[in-house]
């Protein structure tokens, strides 16, 4: 409740201060991506969201750094570029539906419409399709010590962990 209300008034405070009796063009605005949790196994429902997350992240870096560093650039201001921090690897192995490697979404799909199909044959798909998510960082096999079987799950590294 302490960090509610000091929040709140601190919003009160900032707004406040960038009032004027003429248009207000001036804002301050606070992105909160809620579902960035860390667990040690993460149900279908927690990947959707995570999913969810890393599109907002990924238009929130692009669209924020960019607007940014336009207005550095054409008021002048002195300042060291920022590289924006990129998920395209791993939106691309989630999501991409069309060309090769077609992405974990996709592929679940494909995979729950034929016959004999099993969470370990999905499993070896999505690592003989994404060796590039491999080699990237964004797909691994489960860790040591973990109750799963290297052909019984995968771990996605994303933006805010895994």
């Amino acid at each position: 409740a302490l960090y509610g209300t000091l929040f709140d008034w601190l919003v009160l405070r900032v707004n406040a201060s960038l009032l004027t009796q003429s248009e207000t063009r001036a804002f301050i605005g606070v992105l909160d991506i809620f579902g960035f949790e860390h667990f040690v196994h993460n149900s279908f429902e927690q990947l959707c969201i995570n999913f969810a997350n890393e599109r907002l992240q990924s238009h929130f870096n692009a669209n924020v750094f960019r607007q940014e560093q336009e207005i550095y650039v054409r008021e002048a201001i002195a300042w060291e570029p920022i590289a924006e921090p990129d998920n395209g690897a791993c939106i691309a192995m989630l999501a991409n539906k069309s060309g090769h490697p077609v992405g974990l979404f996709p592929l679940l799909d494909e995979q729950c419409k034929l016959p004999k199909c099993t969470h370990k044959t999905l499993v070896q798909k999505l690592f003989e399709q994404h060796a590039s998510a491999v080699k990237a960082g964004v797909l691994s096999k489960p860790r040591r010590g973990s109750p799963l079987a290297d052909d019984e799950g995968f771990v996605v590294t994303h933006y805010a962990g895994q």
